[in-house]
């Protein structure tokens, strides 16, 4: 009994398309005090992601962003933020709705009809405002870390509720707080 329950389950796991994404083209620069971060998100929809999102359910990624100090033993974390992609799709008005937050608060919203639109938009990411120059020591070398937690699915038992990427990391920067200047 246990091996034919084994087999099954093995069976059920080599059945589910792999989820091979990860996060790319990692960029951070400052402008005046603000620090624009990018990134994207690359093979985050396979069929699956797709047809969850086409059936209507909500779909949300969740980016975790770190700006850590650069130390001799333990590195310590500065900042944290949390990011929110957030889409769901209207089956009556055939309409994307997209949300983006940033620590609970939203941030930016859209709605558009096209498929293509709505993949841009949940997997590549830009904004100005996540940290500032206020939270760094001016003696100090900084890199920041993003993760993705991807593919929330709480209502199938059998899988896990969720994938995740690794971490993506930017090179370590100092940051001279007078001028507002970064150097790699």
């Amino acid at each position: 009994m246990r091996v034919r329950a084994l087999a099954l389950v093995l069976v059920f796991l080599v059945a589910l398309p792999a989820l091979a994404a990860n996060i790319r083209d990692l960029k951070a620069t400052w402008s005046g005090k603000a620090m624009e971060l990018s990134w994207v998100l690359e093979g985050a929809f396979p069929d699956e992601v797709r047809e969850q999102i086409q059936s209507g359910d909500e779909l949300r990624f969740t980016c975790t962003v770190q700006l850590r100090r650069k130390r001799s033993f333990l590195d310590k974390l500065v900042a944290s933020r949390e990011v929110t992609l957030t889409v769901r799709f209207s089956n009556l008005t055939k309409m994307y709705s997209l949300t983006r937050s940033i620590d609970g608060t939203v941030t930016d919203q859209d709605v558009t009809e096209r498929a293509g639109d709505m993949l841009t938009w949940m997997s590549r990411f830009k904004d100005p405002a996540l940290f500032d120059s206020g939270d760094l020591d001016e003696s100090g070398t900084y890199y920041l870390k993003v993760k993705a937690k991807l593919l929330e699915r709480p209502h199938l038992l059998l899988i896990p509720g969720s994938l995740e990427t690794g971490w993506a990391e930017v090179p370590p920067f100092a940051i001279r707080i007078d001028r507002g200047e970064v150097e790699p």
